[in-house]
């Protein structure tokens, strides 16, 4: 999973991954979802990011 750096949401993925060989892996990917942070949330994360200053309280 991964929310990365837009502040709009939580990415998951999911995949098979198995050695080929010794030297490679193969990656089939089996689905995606990104599930929406609510408005007030992205609003409260932008609020923590520079050139704000942010305490350990709103983080």
């Amino acid at each position: 999973m991964l929310s990365g750096t837009s502040c709009d949401a939580v990415d998951a993925a999911v995949a098979d991954l198995a050695f080929a060989d010794d030297a490679t892996v193969s990656l089939h990917p089996l689905g995606m979802h990104s599930e929406p942070y609510p408005a007030p949330l992205r609003a409260a994360l932008a609020a923590c990011l520079p050139p704000a200053a942010a305490d350990a309280a709103a983080l």
